[in-house]
């Protein structure tokens, strides 16, 4: 038994509107709506969806037995709007390349050339915390080395991956509750926030993230950090960390297509998962609850093409750096060798819960 005792008074899913080829669901429409720590009460009722948790909200069922998300991808084109609401929250045109705004003489990259579907809203409904900027940042952040652009074959060879899968999930589509998140914030102006640059040595490459890159906090930067200063929580309303998150009392099912019954990407800082019934699901990994993206590689910290960006910030500064995803204390010392760089109490970026 969950009992909450305070707070915001709770936002009730209306309906039982199924996922479909023309439109989202209605617990997907609650959380679109909703303010992040948001409570979410799922009525008893079969929804016919796949949902995203893209911010962090409540999402409390009456009961495993009576409240059941039926991930199933039946009538053809079920899974196109949720393919789309994925590459939009990662910051991709719908052809799975990065969006970007005007800038001088270059044109916009728009979600939608066409001007067919928008990112951040369904039809004239905004969705709430939404406040993705194009070429700026992303409203929720892959892994570090984990490769998402579509179409180029140098960000860890997922030109294979994307021609085979339909989005950046690759074999992990289509889970019952989908959880991505916000985890890092990138420098201002910083270029190729999706890590495919040209390997200079000088921006990010290969999956990597923008040199200076860091992990969020649960509030304000300190003072002294002048290269990616701002209020966490205020900036980004999916950072995890800043407001509490549940998925209780629900029943998942039915969902094949390889993110199983729960698939929390990244970054979803205390995510609460209790009370749950979680059968009948197909998973490439797991048909349950699959936590972390098993086909990212860990970030290196010596021995590939990035290793320049670690040894221009070490001659540069001895302040903690990001490298490749890593947040570091790194020796004011340049390394001598390309391929071992002094590098001291460096600490994996990957945190998922």
């Amino acid at each position: 038994m969950t009992v909450t005792i305070g707070g915001k008074a709770p936002t009730y899913v209306s309906g039982t509107t199924p996922l479909s080829p023309t439109g989202t669901g209605s617990i997907q429409q609650a959380i679109d709506e909703a303010n992040p720590g948001d409570l979410i009460i799922v009525p008893a009722g079969n929804y016919q969806e796949m949902v995203i948790m893209w911010k962090p909200v409540r999402l409390q069922g009456v009961g495993a037995a009576s409240s059941i998300i039926d991930a199933n991808t039946q009538p053809a084109g079920k899974m196109d709007p949720w393919r789309r609401q994925i590459v939009c929250l990662f910051g991709l045109q719908l052809d799975g390349t990065p969006m970007t705004a005007a800038s001088g003489s270059t044109k916009a990259s728009p979600f939608d050339p066409t001007g067919t579907y928008q990112c951040g809203a369904t039809g004239t409904t905004n969705w709430v915390g939404f406040k993705a900027s194009p070429g700026v940042s992303s409203q929720v952040d892959r892994l570090p080395l984990e490769g998402i652009v579509g179409w180029d074959a140098t960000v860890n060879g997922n030109l294979a991956q994307l021609l085979n899968e339909p989005t950046l999930m690759g074999a992990y589509e289509e889970a019952a509750i989908t959880v991505v998140a916000k985890g890092v914030r990138y420098p201002v102006g910083a270029p190729y926030l999706f890590g495919n640059g040209p390997d200079t040595g000088t921006v990010a490459t290969e999956g990597q993230f923008p040199l200076s890159t860091r992990l969020l906090t649960n509030g304000v930067a300190p003072a002294a950090n002048k290269v990616t200063p701002g209020d966490d929580c205020k900036d980004f309303p999916s950072n995890f960390l800043c407001a509490p998150s549940a998925i209780d009392g629900l029943s998942l099912t039915d969902s094949s297509q390889g993110g199983g019954g729960i698939f929390s990407h990244a970054w979803g800082h205390n995510l609460q998962i209790a009370n749950n019934r979680i059968y009948s699901n197909i998973g490439t990994l797991s048909g349950g609850i699959n936590i972390g993206q098993g086909e990212s590689p860990d970030a290196l910290l010596a021995g590939n093409g990035g290793i320049r960006l670690l040894q221009r910030a070490a001659s540069t500064s001895s302040r903690g750096l990001a490298c490749q995803g890593v947040s570091t204390t790194m020796a004011a010392t340049t390394p001598t060798q390309k391929t071992s760089p002094t590098i001291r109490k460096c600490r994996i970026a990957t945190t998922v819960m």
